[in-house]
Order: C-alpha cells, then structure tokens, then sequence
C-alpha cells in the first residue's frame, strides 16, 4: 500500500519518519461496515526522534509525499475476503507540541484472498 499526502497550500511539513504505527493507523471495515482488527497487529514503532521544522518534510501539490507501506496481509486483515481500508494520520503542531491533528484518507476497497 502507499499513502498518498499532498497539500493545496505547500503549508503541510511532516516528519520524514511518518510510517505505519509512526502517525499513521489503519481503519479496516469488513464489508458489511463492521470494524475489524488484524490477525496480527503490525510491530510497534518507537516513537519519532523531535525534530526543528527546518528538517521536516514540505508537502505541496506538485511534491506529494509518498510513503510505502509494505506490511503482511495479516498485520492489517484478519483474514481473506473484501474489506474497506482508509489511513488515519496523526500529525503533531510545531506550534503546539500537545496538538496533533488526524487526517483520515477515503476508504479503498481491498479483496484479500488466502
């Protein structure tokens, strides 16, 4: 999988170490819209060194950052069959180190065979 972030303004700046369980979660719904958790949850990051805003990632419209998610089938579904899958990514604020924001992408309908 890869999340996609872009930004209209080119005000967006993100850790270059946004990665799965660092700031970005997976919503799965099975496809009758229950939610359903992983056979086997991905393995816990430690969490991202601080870093100045000078050394943050710019996003903006022509330079989306692109950040593969190359996870089992089994750390993100419980088992086969089609489900819907969206990123939630928490991003905290330079200004406010106790703020974080949660971007939620659109669900992707994903079919996971055995």
């Amino acid at each position: 999988m890869t999340v996609i972030l872009s930004s209209n303004d080119g005000k967006l700046r993100v850790s270059p170490f946004l990665a799965a369980t660092r700031g970005i979660a997976f919503e799965v719904a099975d496809q009758n819209g229950k939610m359903v958790a992983p056979r086997e949850p991905i393995a816990i990051s430690p969490p991202e060194p601080p870093l100045d805003e000078e050394k943050l990632t710019v996003v903006t419209p022509n330079t989306p950052l692109q950040i593969k998610i190359d996870e089992r089938a089994t750390n993100v579904f419980p088992k086969p069959g089609l489900y819907r899958i969206r990123a939630i990514i928490s991003l905290m604020s330079v200004a406010d180190p106790t703020t974080y924001r949660q971007l939620r992408t659109n669900y992707v309908a994903i079919e996971v065979s055995s």
